[in-house]
């Protein structure tokens, strides 16, 4: 697929979602439902959120949490770098180097996580992704991506 064709089908998709979101009668509960699933996902982070907000206070990265974005949740942004991360979990999300097969729910998952991909790009956002075991093994690592990432930015 062309990049020509990539930003067809982002516009496409971004179309859809805004048709489904904007209906009248359902638009208020949705957004009032989403702040309130967003509120409580901030007071109950799991471990590799609260690990991965250390490192972003530890880096003195000024960052939102749990970011709404049509429709979406996003765990993280970063404005300096316009950019939306998300804390994957390993079993949850299936992480591909400690699952061969996926069960339906990380397929799921799966398929969720790449739409939240397409539509961040295609609103202009940058999305970093960080495995929970990436965050147990390697923390400098995970501290090196963003580095790299934010330097990217600003160049």
């Amino acid at each position: 697929m062309n990049k020509y064709d990539k930003e067809k089908k982002v516009k496409s998709i971004l179309k859809q979602t805004k048709k489904r979101l904007l209906k009248p009668k359902n638009k208020i509960k949705k957004v009032k439902y989403l702040q309130a699933q967003s509120y409580r996902m901030d007071k109950n982070k799991t471990w590799p959120e609260k690990e991965f907000e250390s490192i972003l206070i530890e880096m003195k990265i000024d960052y939102e949490s749990q970011k709404i974005l049509r429709g979406k949740i996003y765990d993280y942004f970063i404005p300096s770098a316009n950019m939306l991360c998300e804390v994957d979990g390993d079993y949850y999300h299936g992480n591909p180097e400690k699952y061969e097969v996926l069960s339906e729910m990380q397929k799921k998952i799966s398929q969720n996580d790449r739409y939240k991909n397409i539509i961040a790009k295609g609103m202009g956002f940058d999305i970093f992704r960080v495995w929970e075991s990436e965050l147990k093994e390697n923390r400098e690592y995970v501290k090196e991506r963003i580095r790299n990432e934010i330097l990217i930015k600003k160049l």
